[in-house]
């Protein structure tokens, strides 16, 4: 694009003194497209503020798109270099982060463009961070838009089958499950490795990953039965899974950490063999915490003692079930009651 033509696109940055004369000549002027993105991206990471007022900038009459047009079409192009995308995706990253009013004008010109730039290796962890800011707003209308896009739900799935860490792709995942939790079931079954990355991303020790995909489990699980059986047969989900909720202690009105651990106990069950034996002790175990937690002690008792599941728990398991010995050895009498074996207590 000349600079002429390039002017023209983007003259509606000096306009009712969106950035400024002086900021505006500079974008302006640049030498093409990509340098064009690359000054947008050093302007609106700036601040807040001026991310805002470019994002609110008017398109030219003649259309174009401004600079929102400009950004996404540096995305759409496929020979752009990857250093312009990646500076086209944190400028309109840094517009999202503005606010729902910018959000909302970066996904009216650019939502298709953050979605293409999904199959991009050099440009999927921004697009995937933009994503997950449009998310992370909590505006239901633009998680919706995002989840009617084609190829967005197998595309952020694919973020994160290429980088389990992507806490983004994570947070994303989870706000469209909310959603419509079938979509993103076919679209974990349907992406090679689907089912994989989400037990890697519980196991990648990044919190926001983890925390992201707990909450996309929880929320597909019943609408989508197929992708917990693919879940649980992928090595290393269920110790994922157990120990994050072992280590955690819940709210009392988060139903969600016993939904996750009845569906992994049932799912441990059906797969059979020594790891099925291993994942419903240690679901059995994360729900005998969590009962006594809520002062269930009787259940939780009841059901961790009187099941010998726990004996081929993970050592790690084990362990944590030593430090409830105090709490099982002052209800022993309570488990008699309910029929369980005093034996069984002691051999904890």
């Amino acid at each position: 694009m000349t600079q002429g033509t390039l002017a023209l696109k983007l003259s509606g940055l000096a306009e009712g003194a969106a950035i400024g004369a002086a900021a505006a000549a500079r974008i302006t002027t640049a030498s093409d497209d990509a340098a064009a993105a690359h000054e947008l991206a050093d302007l609106v990471c700036s601040s807040p503020d001026v991310a805002r007022r470019v994002a609110a900038a008017p398109a030219p009459p003649g259309g174009g798109g401004g600079a929102l047009g400009l950004l996404a079409s540096v995305l759409d192009d496929p020979a752009a270099a990857a250093p312009a995308k990646r500076a086209a995706l944190r400028a309109l990253t840094a517009m999202i982060r503005g606010g729902p009013a910018a959000a909302a004008r970066v996904e009216d010109a650019a939502l298709p463009s953050l979605v293409h730039a999904l199959q991009d290796d050099s440009a999927r962890a921004g697009a995937a961070a933009a994503l997950g800011a449009l998310c992370a707003l909590g505006q239901e209308t633009l998680t919706h838009r995002i989840a009617e896009t084609e190829g967005a739900a197998t595309g952020l799935v694919g973020a994160l089958v290429a980088d389990p860490r992507d806490a983004a792709a994570a947070v994303a995942l989870s706000h469209v499950a909310a959603l419509d939790g079938r979509l993103i079931g076919r679209a974990i079954a349907a992406t090679p490795g689907g089912a994989a990355g989400l037990a890697a991303a519980l196991a990648s020790g990044c919190p926001g990953a983890a925390e992201g995909i707990e909450a996309c489990l929880a929320t597909i699980g019943e609408a989508s039965p197929d992708l917990w059986r693919q879940f649980a047969a992928c090595e290393g989900a269920l110790p994922a899974l157990t120990r994050r909720l072992f280590d955690r202690a819940p709210a009392d009105d988060d139903a969600r950490p016993l939904w996750l651990l009845r569906h992994t106990a049932t799912h441990a069950k059906r797969l059979g063999g020594a790891g099925a034996d291993a994942g419903r002790a240690a679901a059995s175990a994360v729900a005998a915490k969590h009962l006594l937690a809520r002062e269930s002690q009787e259940q939780a008792l009841a059901q961790l003692v009187l099941s010998q599941a726990y004996l081929d728990a993970p050592p790690w398991v084990v362990a944590a079930l030593r430090h409830m010995a105090a709490e099982i050895e002052a209800l022993r009498g309570r488990l008699a009651e309910l029929g369980g074996a005093s034996d069984d207590g002691a051999a904890i």
